[in-house]
């Protein structure tokens, strides 16, 4: 088979695995959820936010997970919006 150019790879995240962020939503101020490091294409994290969202950094990019399952909804900011950047 050959490899498609025009698909982009997906992180499936799950439950207990190393990339998840732990923080601490009661904490007060600004929560640095990769100790200062800037997101580039290895950049690899995902966490739930206080409202139930669950967001991810893969591959450059910021993505929205299914808060129940963990499936890809959509993309949040793109590659090259978000490399480069802390997020916090």
């Amino acid at each position: 088979l050959k490899e498609n150019t025009k698909f982009i790879k997906v992180y499936s995240p799950s439950k207990g695995d190393q990339s998840y962020v732990h923080y601490d939503p009661e904490e007060e101020g600004v929560v640095d959820l990769f100790q200062g490091a800037r997101v580039n294409q290895e950049t690899i994290g995902w966490w739930y936010m206080s409202c139930g969202r669950v967001l991810g950094v893969y591959d450059g990019r910021l993505v929205e997970y299914e808060p129940s399952t963990l499936a890809p909804l959509g993309l949040v900011v793109g590659q090259d919006e978000l490399e480069g950047k802390q997020v916090l």
